[in-house]
């Protein structure tokens, strides 16, 4: 069988050979001014590009393009060119890279190249000396001529049942039913006689073994060998068709035909947790005696048959839908198309051979060499299992159909209780987000006082630039005033202390829930700026806010990675500049989500503060009034959005920017109001923004307040008003807003936290089973060797026209077909499917 190409990189003639029917020859010969076009811009174009890999004895895809005649033969998915029309032929619409499959795959040819291909395709592909007849690789049919041959249709296996006359025998006597009398005519046929009757104690070992797979016991041999009435082999056979252990051993006979296996079995090769279901439905079905045309018919559409029955009867129809689950999958493979359409060959393939004797996945890429199925009625019924959903997603790694195996009132109650958590969640996330507004509000009232703030704290974060931490010598560590503290020794927090592993009297700090916190009482006898380091190590980066005193030091301090999480890539880093009073103070160290692995970290005086703008906005925001209510989460914001419109000569801070950073040239021009302050004071300026973002905040209020939400018309403060209320700005609703929440209000969303968590808990996990579901209908067009990327007719859904006929009723548009499928396979004029069973009967009992 050939295998579909459906890798876009496998070489340029896994494009250029797509293409679809054989092409007419050429209808007029080419010009003088053709064939000139031809030497001078396509054949070095194609030496250039094509012909290193599609030329000698051997090119890829068998795709020869030294000459007309081989593009028009084309390689393994046929010709590549289509003479007068480039939208159809493969060799263009590949060069345009807007299919999936671009080539050259590395790079796309310059427009004017496309160009000279387009247009010389468009002209009729001229070539040189050259036939413009293509040799087709297979002889197609007799235009108009029928679908299958005589031979084909009078073929003994697709004949109906007949009933058939008992032969008689001389040696009839030997004969205990007609089966008999059938096996004793070819044995005489052949000149052969019966073997001598086996003894009675062989006798019921066979049967014994054959129909449960064990060795008779001790009782059952004597309660047989000591019955002499004519009934007593009917009571065995009776016997074993009624203990489990029938089930086990010839349901296993089915689960081989049905592929059954505990996982994938290929690339991930996952567990099917579920499978067992469907091994147990099939044993049950044994055992129960289950008619074979309902065996049949549930396991292609039992999800789909009569609601009538009984709760434990649906549900077990659905669980024999598995069978279309299981089965090889490569779960891995990153073309989902693809993926699809080889879990449904897959599918098909064992639905023929199960049912029908038929190798259905012969005709994927071509008619079927020697049964009567061509390409088309495959994708008949293709369009069938792709109208149904096998799978629950295609990614990698994709996850299979999974259906909730419970009564109706069961799933009505599920329902009932997803709504109420969804609805609790909905609260939740409600609560959440007005706390945060509320935050948020307050905030944009004292935007003049953040600005300032959160430029001073960026600034000195720049003065630890280059600096290298005391932490990393002795001498350092002894430095007069330095005070260094183990990071387990907080005296508030909720960080997790771990020690075990680390070494005699090493221990660092790691995650809290939810927001990690680490608070540390700090006394000094001198006030003062001091440096702040720390000592941690870190395999990813987990950037924390360090807060002295309430107010923000650093935004994302901790920020370092040193390659692993454990004590021997620890390292010393300078982090925040603090400014501690006499007496005693607080560090605390928070972040939403795990810390760094913290060890400890050391506070050295420092004198050099800086000079210069620095220092003033330091004195300007050392007056601030109520300081400390300034929210660090949204410092952090502040600062993010400093350093992100620092070289913004747009933003309505460009004129703040060149102001604090000192720079002699002339001012950026940000607005009437803002532009004449632009050579003031910058207590002047700072003045001036924060009651402009005080003007903009109201304006803006009054404007919703009226309903009305278009921008401010004064273009200067609509610019100030976004920086308030964008939400990628200062203000942003971020999760990190939540640090900022007052006691009250985290205990109110602890307690909706703590009622939704007792909702999902109380949730039951109702049991599932792999099973398919209808999903969109879809009619599938034929795929050119098998290639999703190559299509051609339509072929609606249905079933093989050597069996059902080539009039066929249309399948219904809103379901799969495979209740109609199932019908139809087993209705007593389908003459294969009981064959097979036969056959696989007569091969199991007998061998």
């Amino acid at each position: 069988m050939l295998h579909p190409l459906t890798n876009p990189w496998a070489s340029f003639a896994a494009i250029v050979a797509l293409l679809l029917p054989l092409v007419p020859a050429r209808a007029a010969a080419p010009t003088p001014q053709d064939l000139e076009f031809f030497e001078k811009k396509v054949r070095p174009l194609m030496v250039a590009h094509c012909l290193e890999c599609h030329s000698g004895d051997d090119p890829d895809g068998k795709l020869n393009m030294e000459s007309l005649g081989g593009l028009l033969s084309g390689g393994l998915r046929g010709p590549a060119l289509v003479p007068g029309k480039p939208d159809k032929s493969l060799l263009v619409t590949a060069i345009r890279h807007n299919e999936e499959l671009k080539m050259p795959p590395k790079q796309k040819l310059p427009t004017s190249k496309r160009a000279i291909l387009t247009a010389w395709v468009k002209r009729g592909a001229p070539w040189p000396n050259a036939k413009s007849t293509n040799t087709p690789l297979a002889k197609p049919k007799t235009p108009g001529g029928p679908l299958f041959s005589s031979d084909q249709l009078k073929y003994w296996a697709f004949q109906p049942l007949v009933a058939t006359n008992v032969p008689s025998n001389p040696a009839g006597h030997w004969a205990n039913s007609a089966i008999d009398q059938f096996v004793l005519a070819r044995l005489n046929a052949a000149g052969l006689q019966p073997a001598p009757p086996a003894t009675r104690l062989a006798w019921l070992r066979r049967v014994t073994f054959d129909l449960t797979g064990l060795p008779p016991t001790p009782e059952q041999i004597n309660r047989f060998l000591t019955d002499d009435t004519p009934e007593a082999r009917a009571r065995v056979v009776d016997h074993l068709l009624t203990t489990p252990s029938y089930g086990e051993r010839w349901g296993r006979h089915w689960l081989d035909v049905a592929r059954y296996a505990d996982s994938n079995g290929l690339d991930e090769n996952l567990c099917y947790g579920n499978a067992f279901r469907y091994r147990d439905y099939v044993i049950g079905a044994f055992n129960e005696d289950l008619p074979y045309d309902q065996f049949v018919q549930e396991q292609l559409a039992g999800d789909l048959m009569s609601d009538e029955a009984d709760i434990e009867t649906t549900l077990k129809r659905i669980i024999a839908t598995g069978f279309l689950v299981l089965g090889p999958k490569m779960l891995a493979e990153d073309d989902p198309r693809k993926m699809q359409m080889d879990i449904i060959d897959e599918q098909l393939d064992t639905i023929g051979k199960t049912f029908l004797g038929l190798t259905f996945g012969c005709a994927r890429c071509h008619d079927h060499k020697f049964d009567p199925i061509p390409t088309a009625d495959y994708y008949a019924l293709a369009g069938i299992l792709k109208s149904t959903k096998t799978m629950e997603n295609f990614r990698v790694v994709a996850k299979w159909n999974e259906t909730q195996l419970a009564s109706a009132e069961s799933r009505t109650a599920q329902a009932l209780r997803e709504k109420k958590i969804g609805t609790a969640k909905q609260l939740l996330a409600t609560s959440i987000q007005a706390a945060k507004q509320d935050i948020l509000k307050s905030s944009r009232r004292r935007a003049g006082d953040y600005l300032l703030v959160a430029t001073v704290t960026w600034m000195k974060s720049q003065l630890l630039t280059g600096r290298k931490p005391l932490g990393d010598t002795p001498k350092g560590i002894k430095h007069p005033g330095v005070i260094v503290r183990e990071a387990e020794s907080y005296n508030r927090g909720n960080a997790a202390k771990l020690a075990t592993g680390y070494g005699k009297g090493i221990g660092v700090i790691a995650s809290g829930s939810g927001l990690s916190t680490a608070e540390y009482d700090v006394t000094v006898e001198k006030g003062g700026t001091f440096r702040l380091e720390v000592r941690q190590a870190a395999a990813q980066s987990r950037p924390c806010r360090i807060l002295v005193n309430g107010g923000l030091a650093h935004p994302g301090a901790l920020g370092r990675t040193t390659g692993s999480w454990y004590p021997d890539t620890q390292k010393w880093g300078v982090e925040a500049l603090a400014e501690l009073k006499a007496g005693k103070n607080t560090i605390r160290i928070e972040r939403q989500g795990p810390f760094p692995h913290i060890d400890k970290f050391l506070l050295a005086p420092i004198t050099d503060t800086g000079t210069g703008p620095i220092h003033t906005l330091s004195q300007l925001a050392s007056k601030i009034a109520n300081r400390d209510a300034l929210q660090p989460a949204i410092l952090q914001q502040w600062v993010a959005h400093l350093t992100a419109t620092r070289n913004d000569k747009s933003s309505p801070l460009a004129l703040w920017h060149h102001a604090v950073s000192g720079s002699t040239s002339s001012p950026p021009t940000t607005g009437l109001r803002l532009d004449q302050h632009a050579k003031h004071p910058l207590d002047t300026l700072a003045t001036s923004y924060a009651a402009l973002f005080t003007l903009a905040n109201d304006l803006w209020l009054k404007q919703v307040n009226d309903k009305n939400t278009k921008p401010l018309a004064d273009p200067e403060l609509e610019s100030l008003r976004n920086v308030l209320y964008s939400p990628s700005g200062p203000y942003k609703a971020s999760k990190e807003i939540e640090a900022a929440f007052d006691k009250q209000t985290i205990k109110q969303l602890d307690m909706q936290r703590a009622s939704l968590k007792a909702l999902e808990s109380s949730k039951p996990t109702l049991p599932t089973a792999m099973a398919v579901v209808d999903g969109p209908t879809e009619d599938l067009k034929v795929h050119i060797r098998g290639s999703y990327l190559t299509l051609g007719s339509m072929a609606p859904r249905g079933f093989p026209r050597i069996l059902a006929g080539e009039k066929q009723a249309r399948l219904p548009k809103k379901t799969s077909g495979r209740l109609e499928l199932a019908t139809w396979m087993t209705r007593p004029d389908n003459p294969l499917v009981p064959r097979v069973i036969a056959n696989r009967i007569w091969r199991w009992h007998f061998g």
